[in-house]
Formats: structure tokens, C-alpha cells, sequence
């Protein structure tokens, strides 16, 4: 039901970067994740310069396995705004599952410099510097 909103509300406003965003997110919870990667990009135009669709293109090529698209749209995020926690997170990750171990660490701590003391980006920089010792 919310997604056949927010493609109403698309419809009547195009130009509007809400409905098509959050219509991608409605997408993503559905698990429809080639569709919620063009909304994704749909929104990106409307707000260039909104690093949230393409951190949540990111989410969704990861979803699907996609871990070089997700690399690109992480970084992509981070271009936009270097402050977006969520993005150093995922990105390292992503570069973990990759076998970029020294840039998993890297984003991992720049994660854990926004956010000192969450103990989930603690766990995730301990994670990367034992596959780094792994190596």
C-alpha cells in the first residue's frame, strides 16, 4: 500500500525528491532491489547533492550480492558528505568481504572516529584488524 502512494504522489510531483525516495525505500523492504536502485538514482537527481540515496543504493546492491556496485555507492555517499557514519560502516564491509583489508580498517576507524564508543564500529574495527593480522 505505501508503495502504491508513493508512486502517486511521484506521478502528481515528479520533481519531488521525497516520494521517489521513499518509494525506493518501500522497494528495498520488499526486497525488489533493481527497482529500488533506479528510484534510488531517480532521487539522486532530484537532490544531487543528498548523500541518502546513495548510501541506500549501496544497501541495496549489497542485498543483492552486488559488493562492487555497493563499494561504488558507498564511496559515492562519501563523496557528498565524508561524515556519513552509516556509509564508513557499510564500507567497510563491504571492502572486508572484498579482500580490501587494509581499506576495511581504514573506513572501519574513520567509522569509529564519528562515533566513538558505539561498541558495534569498536567490534567492526576489531573484525578488521584481525583479517588484516590474517592476512
Amino acid at each position: 500500500d505505501a508503495l502504491e502512494c508513493f508512486q502517486r504522489a511521484h506521478e502528481l510531483k515528479p520533481e519531488r525528491f521525497k516520494a521517489a525516495y521513499n518509494g525506493a525505500n518501500a522497494l528495498l523492504r520488499l526486497g525488489r532491489y533493481p527497482q529500488a536502485i533506479d528510484c534510488y538514482r531517480h532521487a539522486a537527481e532530484r537532490e544531487p547533492d543528498n548523500p541518502a540515496p546513495w548510501h541506500s543504493t549501496g544497501v541495496a546492491y549489497a542485498r543483492m550480492g552486488d559488493l562492487r556496485g555497493a563499494y561504488r555507492a558507498f564511496r559515492r555517499a562519501l563523496h557528498l558528505d565524508p561524515g556519513y557514519l552509516a556509509s564508513w560502516a557499510n564500507l567497510a564491509g563491504v571492502c572486508r568481504e572484498l579482500g580490501f583489508r587494509r581499506r576495511a580498517l581504514a573506513c572501519a576507524t574513520r567509522a569509529q572516529q564519528l562515533a566513538p564508543g558505539d561498541e558495534r564500529i569498536t567490534s567492526l574495527v576489531r573484525e578488521c584488524r584481525d583479517a588484516l593480522q590474517r592476512q
